[in-house]
């Protein structure tokens, strides 16, 4: 940049003491320095360059899974459940064990892990594709941040 700078100060210094032009404007490629502007009294060049962009990232205020089991009642029998959600908001088994009781498989349950296949609305709550779920204390089924 200064090079530049350099070089271009002395090709206007060239042009004044040669009766060239009377003012030359030059723009450099962007970069992320803020904008300068550099003045001479013969001829005037300016560089401008483009202003850096901020990027925010918000964290998530879901807990992870591993927060949400924590909270479970100390004599509940977990299972290790892995399904998908499809969008009538039924469940496909794609790993794991299944919880049963009294012959009957219980689903939801305590530390099950299902992922939304399509956005779903379940008990008046919609869920968008990728959404990871898991029961809470009063088996309710809950977003997660992570599966950690």
């Amino acid at each position: 940049m200064k090079r530049v700078l350099m070089v271009l100060v002395g090709f206007a210094l060239l042009l004044v003491g040669c009766g060239g032009a009377a003012a030359i404007t030059t723009l450099a490629p962007a970069t992320t320095a803020p904008a300068v502007a550099t003045t001479t009294t013969a001829p005037t060049i300016t560089i401008t360059t483009a202003e850096a962009t901020t990027i925010t990232t918000i964290e998530s205020d879901l807990q992870t899974y591993s927060e949400v089991v924590a909270t479970y009642p100390t004599d509940v029998t977990m299972c290790d459940t892995e399904a998908s959600m499809l969008p009538d908001g039924s469940y496909e088994v794609t790993g794991g064990g299944l919880y049963i009781e009294n012959s009957e498989v219980k689903m939801p349950w305590y530390g099950m892990k299902v992922t939304v296949k399509e956005r779903t609305s379940v008990n008046g709550k919609t869920y968008e594709a990728g959404t990871k779920l898991t029961v809470d204390a009063k088996m309710q089924l809950m977003p997660v941040s992570s599966w950690n």
